[in-house]
């Protein structure tokens, strides 16, 4: 990105956990390491930042008017923080799931209309190759498709995070079920569906679950289990399928879209730059461009993710 095209002047990255530290943060210095500011009352090292400022209201008043704020903060947060952000004229990035409540979503979004500002939610793995040729196989194959799995599984959770499972909001649910919703979203296949939970289980006091859709044939099995499981299959009326393992995934890797086709396996290899680093590079006119669309599949997902919330209520 030449200057021209740098479109923020700063950035600020609000909340400071392990993703921030460890994937944000040097995705932004690697893309655009000047004028990068930390909002967090934590104490950290402020070599490779600008500023660290202890509250939202302390970094507005300090921020220029071509700023970007990027919240990285538990979900319960980010209602109340973008409509600080979002009044106060500034562009917004928001880490998935980025609101839980569809009445919360709408209002964040007129205010982001009405003040012309640019409100992202953060789906880092669709900045891959692999995400572009399997919703695209989707697209174009929408009517021979039999089945659509995903198995997307880690071993244990984090401690010391917000996921306490108390409410959709703090639940792996929300945290993970949002990555297949997404895909299917923006795969035209969102809209419509009606869940089934066929299994629960517990593992360290963090679910599993199998949910099933009632009208389409997809399968997503989300949460906690021993072995770490990142993938999407599509199966096709023709007996044929396709596969991608580490689809969710947004640090650099080599994957693999494997086809069986009449009893016969092809694959083709895709190599996966940084998706953070991709992300901070897109310009913004392409997003300004793309924001009704956004916004449109936003309200998809959120509707998606408060469905499979009645779930919690019921176990």
């Amino acid at each position: 990105m030449n200057k021209k095209e740098q479109q923020w002047n700063e950035t600020y990255l609000v909340g400071f956990g392990k993703h921030a530290k460890n994937k944000l943060l040097p995705a932004l210095i690697k893309t655009n390491p000047n004028n990068i500011s930390i909002v967090t009352k934590k104490i950290i090292d402020t070599n490779q930042i600008n500023h660290c400022f202890e509250s939202i209201d302390e970094a507005l008043k300090n921020a220029s008017k071509k700023s970007l704020f990027i919240l990285s903060s538990p979900p319960n947060l980010h209602y109340k923080q973008a409509v600080k952000i979002l009044n106060a004229g500034f562009d917004l990035m928001v880490e998935k799931p980025a609101f839980l409540s569809k009445e919360k979503l709408k209002e964040v979004q007129n205010i982001s209309k009405r003040n012309g500002c640019l409100l992202i939610e953060m789906f880092m793995y669709m900045e891959n190759d692999s995400f572009k040729k399997l919703t695209n196989i989707i697209k174009t194959k929408a009517n021979h498709i039999s089945k659509i799995y995903f198995d997307f599984i880690i071993p244990s959770v984090p401690k010391n995070t917000f996921r306490n499972e108390s409410s959709l909001d703090t639940s792996l649910l929300a945290d993970m079920g949002c990555y297949p919703l997404s895909f299917l979203s923006y795969a035209e296949l969102g809209k419509n569906l009606n869940f089934t939970i066929k299994k629960r289980f517990i593992n360290d006091n963090h679910p599993f679950f199998l949910i099933e859709t009632k009208c389409q044939s997809i399968n997503i099995s989300i949460g906690c289990a021993k072995e770490y499981k990142n993938k999407i299959k599509i199966d096709f009326v023709d007996n044929s399928s396709v596969e991608c393992e580490r689809f969710f995934y947004g640090v650099p890797s080599e994957k693999e879209i494997n086809w069986e086709i009449e009893g016969k396996s092809f694959n083709e290899k895709i190599y996966e730059k940084n998706a953070f680093e991709k992300l901070f590079l897109r310009t913004r006119e392409s997003w300004r461009k793309s924001q009704l669309v956004r916004f449109e599949k936003m309200i998809t997902i959120t509707d998606n993710l408060i469905k499979l919330g009645n779930f919690l209520e019921i176990y």
